[in-house]
């Protein structure tokens, strides 16, 4: 039961001395983590006091992103599972609709419904904003999906005995396979969800 815990404040730690933080599942309930060079990564609990804050002040689009950001980050270290919903075992798209759920929003469950959704951003990281939507794939075929974080980290179930884990798009495997952005939370001049 302490190790779980430890493991957080470990990371409130980390995240505080802004740095990231990575997790993958071990042997046993606890996660192992380690920290890399991402000083744009908040804590959960900071993230959701400031969604807070932006949304007395009005600032509904940026609450709502940090939610859905900080609902995807308290998944870290979860195992992966084809088709999984659950803390047992969860897979990209299923993350990507639980952590939007948080924020209000309702996908579909499938990457390639959701790679539909909001706004096309493209490919032109200084454009991504965090709670974005990172589409990947081989042509025009969807694979997979994440949760941009900013600074170009992102969050996603990665599968096999990765789990729910942080990586960078720049990461060569991962810009490969990057066919899109979508910007699913927008502002109000614009419509949230695509038909």
């Amino acid at each position: 039961m302490l190790l779980p815990v430890l493991g957080v404040l470990l990371a409130h730690h980390a995240l505080s001395a802004g740095q990231g933080v990575t997790a993958r599942p071990s042997a046993g309930t606890a996660a192992v983590l380690a920290t890399t060079e991402s000083p744009q990564f908040r804590a959960p609990a900071e993230l959701e006091a400031h969604a807070l804050r932006a949304w007395a002040r009005g600032d509904s689009v940026t609450a709502r992103r940090e939610i859905a950001v900080a609902s995807a980050y308290r998944w870290l270290g979860q195992p992966y599972r084809w088709g999984g919903i659950g803390y047992d075992g969860i897979d990209c798209s299923a993350l990507m609709r639980a952590a939007y759920r948080r924020a209000g929003m309702t996908l579909p469950r499938t990457s390639s419904e959701q790679a539909r959704l909001g706004r096309e951003i493209g490919r032109v990281a200084s454009q991504i904003v965090p709670a974005d939507l990172l589409v990947f794939g081989r042509g025009a075929r969807v694979t997979h999906v994440g949760m941009a974080l900013g600074g170009g980290w992102f969050v996603h179930s990665a599968g096999n005995d990765r789990g729910v884990i942080v990586s960078r798009i720049a990461d060569p495997a991962w810009r490969r396979l990057w066919i899109g952005t979508r910007r699913v939370i927008e502002d109000a001049a614009r419509p949230e969800v695509a038909p």
